[in-house]
């Protein structure tokens, strides 16, 4: 059984993946951090919604234009379940695009943890 510091260690991992992964075009690894059901909302009553579905959403995605970053994560675990708030900064072409607060719920399926839902607060630019 994993420690509460584990856990939030495979957390930052886990936020890290996915930075990663959707800068560099690999949709299929991206989409694997998710749960079955994830759901991914970008606000303005955008949401994507299951796997297959995150999957084409990350494909579509520039390859080598943009950087997701993500500071300042805040993680709280309570069993098989966590919550992670962080601070989110999307630049492409050297220029940024978006600040945002972003509110994870997470879920250990399996063993490993997973997103099961990412929403988006995007600050006015």
């Amino acid at each position: 059984m994993s420690t509460s510091s584990e856990d939030r260690e495979e957390i930052r991992d886990l936020v890290a993946r996915y930075c990663l992964y959707i800068d560099t075009g690999q949709a299929d690894r991206w989409a694997g951090l998710w749960t079955e059901d994830g759901e991914f909302d970008l606000g303005g009553g955008h949401v994507v919604s299951g796997r297959t579905a995150l999957r084409e959403h990350a494909a579509q995605m520039p390859v080598g234009q943009t950087h997701h970053l993500a500071v300042n994560l805040v993680i709280d675990v309570d069993k098989d379940q966590a919550t992670c708030e962080e601070s989110t900064m999307l630049t492409s072409k050297g220029a940024i695009v978006m600040v945002a607060r972003v509110h994870d719920e997470c879920r250990r399926v399996e063993g490993a943890w997973r997103l099961a839902k990412k929403s988006f607060t995007i600050d006015p630019m």
